[in-house]
């Protein structure tokens, strides 16, 4: 069974361990491995997530069996109090893939912001 929760900085080390897993896999053929490692310092660092996360970024991970499968990150695109939101980040270990994941993150994230009328997750 695959369950999701929200997950603060006690969570950075899980998030990036998947962001390093997910990034190879996603963009090895793309840029070089100096630009990845560039760029997940400057996304993935403790730092940068620290700052995500206090900058109003609601990281969610998803677990089965304790093991984390996939991450995702949303907030308000705008001023607090906005109904327009963004969705940051999803990733699922490229081992997990195909098995619904992201559509339970992705509805987890919906279901967390139903009360707010409208809704535009852009």
């Amino acid at each position: 069974m695959i369950a999701v929760c929200k997950v603060g900085t006690e969570s950075i080390p899980v998030i990036q361990h998947l962001a390093q897993i997910t990034w190879k896999q996603a963009y090895a053929s793309i840029i070089s491995p100096e630009q990845m490692a560039y760029m997940l310092e400057l996304f993935y660092s403790n730092t940068a997530l620290e700052m995500q996360m206090q900058g109003g970024h609601q990281f969610i991970v998803a677990f089965e069996n304790d093991e984390a499968v996939g991450f995702a990150s949303y907030s308000e695109k705008y001023a607090e109090g906005s109904s327009v939101y963004r969705l940051h980040k999803i990733y699922m270990h490229p081992a997990q893939q195909g098995k619904g994941i992201g559509k339970l993150l992705t509805g987890f994230i919906i279901n967390d912001l139903k009360t707010m009328q409208p809704l535009i997750l852009n």
